[in-house]
């Protein structure tokens, strides 16, 4: 059975990992007034769904059709999700500017020193403790 997202699951999804709509914007690469949209029950596209359904998976949450819509926890091997194991930072380049890297991180007002590669912010996460999610490299969760 294919997962349909809905609004309410969108919700509760977003919940569960403390996401901002525009959180969820930056993992799902979908638009914020798609989203808004989705959330007041409009309609959208099966593979802008998909696009969130796969971001929230990423991240430990799984949208769910059971009784009724709505999302759960996906416990792993330490019997956390990834999104409860602490703060998640994610590497990507700098915005706007080439060739330099840093890790944005799920808490405002805390941010990583800008590397001039993406190993430096890699050596940066693990001298610190962090450990770096199986799931997407670019992640990396602080205890």
């Amino acid at each position: 059975m294919t997962t349909k997202l809905t609004g309410p699951a969108c919700r509760a999804g977003r919940a569960l990992l403390g996401w901002s709509m525009r959180d969820l914007r930056e993992a799902s690469g979908v638009s914020l007034p798609t989203i808004q949209n989705i959330e007041a029950g409009g309609e959208f596209q099966a593979a802008t769904g998909a696009k969130i359904v796969e971001a929230f998976d990423r991240h430990g949450v799984e949208i769910t059709n059971g009784r009724g819509t709505g999302a759960r926890l996906v416990l792993g091997d330490a019997g956390a999700a990834p999104a409860l194991m602490g703060v998640t930072w994610h590497v990507e380049p700098v915005r706007g500017y080439a060739g330099l890297w840093t890790a944005y991180c799920s808490l405002p007002g805390r941010h990583a020193p800008v590397f001039e590669s993406r190993g430096g912010v890699d050596a940066w996460a693990a001298a610190r403790g962090f450990v770096q999610s199986d799931v997407d490299p670019d992640d990396w969760f602080e205890p």
